[in-house]
């Protein structure tokens, strides 16, 4: 394809990318799910609006990475409390993405590999599902397909404005999602290594280069959280209570609340400064209570080393596995709204894959040329499963999965004519072997119903609210609070009889819960 025949490509694909996106927007637009933030995107609204408001650089240490409420609060200044603009913007970050993606598979493979790779990420049901939450995630996949792309051009040309833009482009991953620094020591090493034609001076160049646009970019984060909180923190005081999280006694893998019924994001902070404080008898700062949690999570690394082993296999699988975990909101409660997801279901992680591992084998005989693409994926894999395995946090992964599986389905009429049985053996054997990784079961309580019916009654809404937690309670019946939020929502619209069987519900599944036990004495007494 001669490149004017490439850019048409291009531009047609940014155009399916985008017209899945608004057509999926279109659909979700009027629910509840797109009108209600609840969890991470309600905390990100409301930051985004002080920011908008004029408090540009608030008072405490960075919990949580600040670029996306920034960029909200961005938004917000130019167009107002608008979260429909940003879905818009996400959605088109998410089509250019699938340009980027393209961009990297024709470097790395070849043109037709590169243009499956961004027709899967034009069609990838997670992909669009995250870009239109209130998250995140989508300036991840954003960030990730821009990286790929700019190794892909600097493998093939070196130029120092793409190694500068390279390092600009890490830092502000870096800023979005801490675990992004893991990316960093496989960059550093993929320029000391790759071109064995420039001097090791050169290459040592390269990397204080990609050094010191990336600390450039993060470096404002530090000066702001010295100035507010009196410590140089490069981005936030978050990483030791997710390391607890996922290594202590008891846990599973995924992510569980510091205080039980406290999951909302609005409490992590206040919550694992309380504990530490407690713990340790004195007023702690946020490098401090940090520290703490994660000297607690080292502990039982250390004390307990087999448990942690198999809890840290059990990640390993979970981050590789099929199922989409869910911490706020879920997947599959959104597919259930929206005609694009549910028909799209097909394409998902347990089948892109078996397909990455078919793309491997056939492509290991370049092995040393895509090393760096192995290097990020598994950088990626292991700064998850390292701490605590939910959808979003695995995300960055998909871009360097979907480039691999996409080789087979591009060369898929060539190797039916002819290819080797050797070849085929060897693929099976993997695509096996990546089938049985992948099918890792785990049970979670979808959140996303009791959630957003739980706000709609703080709205004041709870008619609207009782569609939601009846659909939550039948999901998760044997969820105490589930069936605590609809006895709320039921005596709030005077519907006493049904209020009161909800409540003897949820004390016959938590006996102890005072909150229960308390409403159904109060809905008694107004019966009376």
């Amino acid at each position: 394809m001669n490149p004017a025949g490439w850019r048409r490509a291009m531009v047609g694909l940014f155009g399916l990318a985008l017209a899945v996106r608004l057509t999926y927007l279109g659909e979700m637009s009027a629910t509840p799910f797109f009108t209600v933030p609840i969890g991470d995107a309600k905390g990100y609204d409301a930051w985004a609006r002080r920011i908008a408001s004029g408090d540009w650089l608030g008072r405490e240490v960075f919990y949580q990475t600040p670029l996306y409420p920034y960029l909200l609060g961005v938004t917000f200044s130019i167009f107002g409390h608008a979260l429909a603009a940003v879905r818009l913007m996400q959605a088109a970050l998410g089509a250019l993405s699938c340009v980027l993606l393209a961009t990297a598979g024709r470097r790395f493979f070849d043109e037709r590999s590169g243009l499956v790779a961004g027709l899967l990420l034009a069609f990838y049901p997670p992909a669009l599902f995250f870009d239109g939450l209130i998250q995140k995630a989508a300036l991840d996949l954003f960030f990730m397909t821009s990286l790929v792309a700019l190794v892909g051009s600097l493998q093939s040309r070196f130029d120092w404005r793409r190694l500068a833009a390279l390092g600009v482009v890490l830092g502000l991953f870096t800023l979005n999602r801490e675990n992004a620094r893991a990316l960093y020591p496989v960059l550093v090493v993929w320029l000391l290594t790759f071109d064995r034609a420039a001097s090791l001076t050169e290459r040592g160049r390269r990397a204080a280069l990609l050094t010191v646009s990336m600390l450039l970019t993060a470096l404002p984060v530090g000066l702001r959280n010295y100035q507010v909180g009196g410590e140089f923190l490069i981005s936030t005081s978050q990483m030791g209570p997710n390391f607890y999280i996922g290594n202590h006694k008891g846990a599973r893998g995924s992510y569980e609340e510091l205080v039980p019924g406290h999951g909302d994001a609005s409490h992590e902070r206040s919550d694992a400064k309380a504990l530490a404080e407690g713990a340790m008898k004195r007023t702690l700062s946020a490098r401090e209570v940090s520290d703490y949690w994660m000297n607690l999570g080292l502990a039982y690394v250390r004390d307990q080393p087999l448990d942690w082993l198999r809890l840290l296999g059990r990640k390993a699988l979970l981050t590789v596995g099929a199922n989409e975990i869910t911490d706020t909101e879920s997947l599959e409660a959104y597919r259930q709204n929206s005609w694009v997801l549910r028909s799209l279901s097909w394409i998902h992680f347990g089948v892109i894959v078996p397909l990455a591992v078919f793309g491997l084998w056939l492509t290991r005989a370049d092995w040393r040329r895509l090393g760096v693409l192995y290097a990020m994926c598994a950088a990626t894999a292991a700064a998850v499963a390292l701490f605590f395995v939910v959808a979003r946090y695995r995300y960055p992964m998909v871009p360097l999965v979907l480039l691999f599986a996409a080789v087979p389905l591009s060369r898929l009429p060539g190797m039916m004519r002819a290819s080797s049985p050797r070849a085929w053996v060897g693929a099976l054997l993997g695509v096996a072997l990546a089938f049985i990784v992948n099918r890792t079961p785990i049970v979670t309580e979808d959140p996303t119903y009791r959630s957003i019916g739980s706000e709609l009654i703080r709205l004041g809404r709870p008619a609207e609210a009782i569609r939601l937690l009846e659909k939550a309670v039948r999901a998760s019946p044997e969820s105490a609070a589930a069936h605590l939020d609809l006895a709320i929502a039921f005596q709030q619209t005077g519907d006493t009889s049904h209020a009161i069987d909800a409540f003897k519900l949820a004390i016959s599944l938590r006996p102890d819960y005072f909150k229960a036990r308390h409403g159904l004495a109060l809905t008694l007494q107004e019966a009376h």
